[in-house]
């Protein structure tokens, strides 16, 4: 079934219309509300009243936009407009950010000796995309989605410029400066993008499995699933001011591309205590 006949076919309350759209996009919307908000479960709720959002609304979809375009804008204005997280007061600027690790000692290697070379690995990775989450809460809440927009999740300036209620030029000046703060961050500190930096992952990870941080049986974001974010998105690093801006945008983009948990409420279950127009007798 082609889109346009999906969304008409939702609008006339046909359930298995509504699952496949939502099945198409929740992905999306789950891998940019994660690294707005920086974690798993407050994004997992977040999606969850979007797509409820999305289904009360979705007889106001004219097309005058592209679907994913106005659901990217629903998104938007409902995670601009939520209380601030525990995790967003934790990291409110750089500053906040670079103390965090100037506090952590460099510990010996010791405590990983114990896991397998692979599991070394694997938990070096999840400490290096916890920070990197940590880094996106150090930027304002509006550069924030538009760096998340625009450089990970690879919308243009057109698109991003819809999605923010702002101008094409507006949204690339204000990516700009986002990947600039990021980039002279990550270039003044972390080992991934300078060699020099003071800050390595894997000499981090130790004492982060101390204090409760990473959990090496159970991972909030790294994940054995090969599949990363550059691998759904486009492409538009190229539109970076520099290759450190571009190296930069690169590395979020290796993140794990990450799927909403199952866990979450059942679609049908939502649907059946809605007071809305579906042919319920088709959830069965």
């Amino acid at each position: 079934m082609k889109l346009s006949e999906c969304i008409t076919a939702a609008k006339a309350g046909r359930y298995s219309a509504l699952e496949a759209l939502i099945k198409h996009n929740q992905d999306y919307l789950y891998n940019l509300v994660v690294r707005f908000l920086g974690n798993p479960l407050d994004a997992e709720d977040a999606v969850q009243e979007i797509l409820i959002k999305m289904i009360t609304r979705l007889s106001s979809f004219r097309g005058e936009s592209s679907f994913r375009t106005w659901l990217y804008r629903i998104t938007v204005n409902h995670v601009l407009n939520m209380k601030r997280s525990k995790h967003e007061e934790v990291f409110t600027s750089f500053e906040d950010h670079k103390l965090f690790i100037e506090n952590l000692p460099d510990n010996s290697l010791n405590g990983l000796l114990a896991y397998s070379e692979e599991k070394q690995q694997r938990m070096a990775e999840e400490t290096k995309i916890q920070c990197q989450m940590g880094m996106l809460l150090c930027l304002e809440r509006e550069n924030r989605i538009i760096f998340i927009l625009g450089a990970v999740m690879g919308i243009d300036s057109l698109t991003g410029s819809a999605v923010m209620d702002i101008t094409p030029e507006t949204f690339r000046k204000r990516l700009s400066r986002s990947r600039k703060r990021l980039s002279n961050y990550m270039n003044g500190n972390c080992s991934l993008i300078n060699t020099n930096g003071v800050c390595s992952c894997r000499k981090k990870t130790d004492i982060l499995i101390q204090k409760g941080y990473v959990n090496p049986e159970n991972r909030m974001f790294y994940t054995t699933h090969l599949e990363k974010v550059m691998e759904h998105v486009k492409n538009y690093s190229q539109y970076a001011d520099d290759m450190l801006e571009k190296r930069v945008d690169d590395s979020f983009r290796e993140h794990p591309w990450l799927s909403l948990p199952a866990s979450i409420v059942p679609l049908k279950d939502i649907i059946q205590s809605m007071e809305v127009s579906w042919d319920k007798s088709k959830l069965l």
